[in-house]
């Protein structure tokens, strides 16, 4: 399979095609300019040439509703297939790897896809997706029966949610000199608030989520003649150990473990001390030898307290990409002062597969 064909089969589109189909919209690609789309749109005029070839395509077979009057595949931001980003080339009709420093946010990869979370390419507005859950395995000798299966599977459904992003920017900076970096500028920007909304997402779950994660923070503590009372345990290595460990015993795989932590969750892990000196004072260090990451996409506990987790993220985690970024520039509601809102949609799905290969921790009472 040659690179063209991958780049071909990896398109995440909201609709089945064949390869002649996935080939006429990788050559679209190549000549589509979003700045020009956004351009025409704001100057009150309609789609021309592969713009609105684009356009009509993706409203005519995706089984999303449309709510923008810009539609184009999803990838149109990224760069790379999906689940292969390109770091050298001309980055595959996406976008140029040689760009200029107010597109570097289009970019870079979620926080989901750097901790390995499972992702699919949706081919209609709802999947169902089987889990399978339960099996037995035995190896047995020539002409002896085999044991009654014990498999079972249960069904998760990835139903397309939407994640909004919009601006307000003056029609004179869309049409002045430069509008193609300011509106590179200004997608790019709108494309990393989505992606922190559904690394959010994400994170809610398993902070939300109670089955099968282990809490490790408290202990109760009592003297003669006194009700228990429960105090809370700060964090220390030996904590972050157990949660591994716990992880670890639950079936998770250690080639596939990654530490996340919130803003408080950092300012702990940085108070940890071994040897007399700080054991990590870096964002991107490591815990036991296993990446760790520090994120606002994963927010403290509602009284402002930490939170950490460690987990399996490819076998525990599953996001779904519909494939349509749904771009609407309204050029009429806020004529009187000469501005264009500029919104950006993008559905998504993200479920938890098997929450028994995380731990987290939790500093409340």
């Amino acid at each position: 399979m040659n690179r063209n064909e991958e780049m071909q089969r990896g398109l995440a589109l909201p609709f089945d095609c064949d390869r002649n189909e996935r080939r006429e919209i990788a050559r679209l690609l190549k000549e589509y300019s979003l700045t020009r789309a956004i351009r025409r749109k704001a100057q009150r005029k309609p789609l021309q040439g592969v713009e609105a070839e684009m356009h009509e395509l993706m409203t005519e077979r995706s089984s999303i509703p449309s709510s923008g009057n810009i539609r184009v595949p999803e990838v149109i931001t990224r760069t790379g297939t999906a689940g292969n980003f390109e770091t050298t080339g001309v980055g595959s009709a996406f976008l140029p790897t040689a760009v200029g420093a107010a597109q570097l946010s289009s970019r870079q990869r979620p926080l989901l896809d750097q901790l390995g979370v499972r992702r699919i390419a949706s081919s209609g507005a709802t999947v169902q997706i089987p889990k399978f859950t339960a099996g037995t395995v035995a190896i047995k000798g020539e002409a002896v029966d085999s044991d009654s299966s014990a498999a079972a599977t249960t069904t998760i459904t990835m139903a397309p949610k939407r994640a909004t992003a919009h601006t307000i920017v003056s029609e004179q900076l869309l049409f002045q000199g430069g509008s193609e970096t300011i509106i590179n500028a200004i997608v790019a920007e709108l494309q990393a608030d989505i992606a922190r909304i559904i690394d959010r997402t994400a994170f809610d779950l398993l902070a939300d989520s109670t089955n099968g994660i282990t809490t490790n923070v408290e202990e109760a503590t009592s003297t003669a003649g006194d009700p228990a009372v429960v105090t809370q345990r700060p964090l220390t290595q030996d904590m972050l150990d157990d949660m591994l460990r716990a992880a670890f015993s639950q079936g998770a795989d250690m080639r596939n473990m990654r530490y996340i932590a919130s803003p408080a969750g950092f300012e702990d892990l940085q108070a940890i001390q071994t040897n007399g000196v700080h054991a990590l004072d870096k964002v991107n260090e490591v815990i036991n030898a296993r990446p760790f990451y520090a994120t606002n996409s994963l927010v403290n506990h509602t009284d402002g307290t930490p939170r950490v987790i460690v987990g399996d993220w490819e076998q525990g985690l599953l996001a779904c990409d519909f494939g349509v970024l749904d771009i609407l520039v309204n050029q009429f509601t806020n004529q009187v002062d000469g501005t264009v809102r500029i919104v950006v949609h993008q559905y998504f799905d993200v479920q938890i597969l098997d929450e028994s290969v995380f731990s987290i921790y939790r500093e409340e009472v």
